[in-house]
């Protein structure tokens, strides 16, 4: 009777997270939601950013010592990829179709609503509710932008998750709208 039990809640277990799991984006552009527009840090709302060069160092001296790095496994590839981490500003253009990002000193970004592959990222970019969630995924790495705004439109988080090989980083980085 106890198996049983412990199997029949497994079962239970296991069904919510496949039906969990099956969530999809919503790719049409919700009327309410513009990040269109010039974007500040809030700096004590925020998480504290990458020391890029402290970590540039950490590297070198791994290099030095014989060891290989794995660049997936880097915190460095995440400054490139997700420019967001370090950027104390950020203007962003919107339309029916995409949304284009320009970051401190990083190249612009443009993501197409839906799932695209673009620089060897499989993204999946849409609306989960009341936030846009931008995914990409290539390789041993996965990586989530997660775009929300206030009541009022002024204040925009930026919750960015990446998982590499080895590691797991997460960092909430707050903008207000200028």
């Amino acid at each position: 009777m106890r198996c049983s039990v412990f199997f029949r809640s497994m079962l239970v277990l296991g069904f919510s997270l496949l039906v969990a799991g099956c969530t999809s984006l919503q790719y049409v552009l919700p009327q309410s939601f513009n990040l269109s527009g010039d974007w500040t840090l809030d700096e004590e709302a925020s998480d504290a950013s990458f020391d890029v060069s402290e970590i540039w160092d950490s590297e070198k001296r791994a290099i030095f010592a014989g060891d290989a790095p794995d660049p997936t496994d880097s915190a460095t590839f995440i400054v490139h990829d997700f420019p967001v981490v370090v950027s104390n500003s950020v203007h962003i253009e919107q339309d029916d179709e995409s949304m284009g990002i320009r970051y401190d000193d990083a190249p612009y970004e443009d993501y197409k609503w839906g799932r695209n592959i673009r620089d060897g990222w499989r993204l999946d970019v849409g609306w989960d509710g009341r936030s846009l969630v931008v995914s990409k995924r290539r390789d041993s790495v996965k990586g989530t932008e997660i775009f929300s705004l206030n009541d009022s439109g002024d204040v925009l988080r930026v919750r960015v998750r990446v998982q590499s090989k080895d590691k797991n980083y997460t960092f909430d980085r707050v903008y207000a709208r200028q």
